[in-house]
């Protein structure tokens, strides 16, 4: 739907939450691309939030730690 109804200015369409998000991100040294990391860099373009949640944000692939614009860290 997204890709048939961009998002008009950039406006938020929708927003999906992955609990430990880290079991979802390819380990670095990965030799390739996971779903979840193209997701990443796809979403924002669409209107899509993600909202990634983990008890051990060290655990993600550096790599998509590069794409996430706000961090949010309770302790």
């Amino acid at each position: 739907m997204a890709a048939k109804n961009p998002s008009p200015g950039g406006a938020l369409q929708a927003v999906f939450l992955f609990d430990e998000a880290d079991v979802y991100l390819p380990a670095p040294g990965s030799s390739h691309e996971g779903p979840m990391e193209s997701l990443l860099k796809r979403a924002r373009s669409a209107g899509v939030g993600l909202f990634l949640a983990t008890q051990s944000p060290g655990d993600l692939d550096y790599r998509c730690r590069d794409q996430v614009l706000t961090w949010l860290v309770v302790g």
